[in-house]
């Protein structure tokens, strides 16, 4: 099922403003001011989660460039999960790889965070953002396998 087709049975079953909220989740952990997280207190800590993440790779990259580091970071509370997650992606070589790492934390970090909450709204947030992780990851793998079709056939005929 794509976050499409989701989205249109959650319009059929779900009274307008819970759809609202369910359509606007998936953007929700990545502005902290929208509506979802007030009324979630899944999506509220899954926003916590992923804005120290953000903020640990920001200052991962900044290091790396030697630039001032926290003109990039946002308000977020320092943990060591997000610096542990943080460092083994940038450990990786492969900017596939890493993106793919860090697709897997999220998708874990909503199974656990889901798990904690007994609001019944907050399973199909849940839903709709692993949707979403699965969605893009297969579009990162569709990409990488059309750049590696192109580099192959490039190499057959001797370019």
């Amino acid at each position: 099922m794509s976050s499409k087709e989701f989205l249109e049975q959650c319009a059929f079953h779900l009274d307008i403003n819970s759809y609202n909220l369910v359509a606007l989740s998936a953007t929700a952990i990545l502005e902290p001011s929208l509506r979802p997280l007030n009324e979630s207190p899944f999506l509220s800590s899954l926003a916590a989660w992923e804005r120290s993440l953000r903020n640990e790779l920001s200052r991962l990259r900044a290091r790396r460039i030697q630039a001032n580091e926290d003109q990039y970071l946002r308000d977020s509370e320092l943990s060591s999960e997000g610096m542990r997650i943080a460092q083994a992606a940038f450990a990786l070589e492969d900017p596939l790889q890493a993106e793919l790492f860090l697709e897997r934390e999220r998708w874990m970090a909503i199974e656990s965070l889901s798990a904690l909450s007994d609001f019944q709204l907050d399973a199909i947030f849940a839903y709709r953002l692993k949707l979403a992780i699965a969605e893009r990851v297969a579009a990162i793998q569709v990409e990488a396998g059309k750049e590696q079709f192109a580099r192959l056939y490039d190499e057959i005929l001797g370019r």
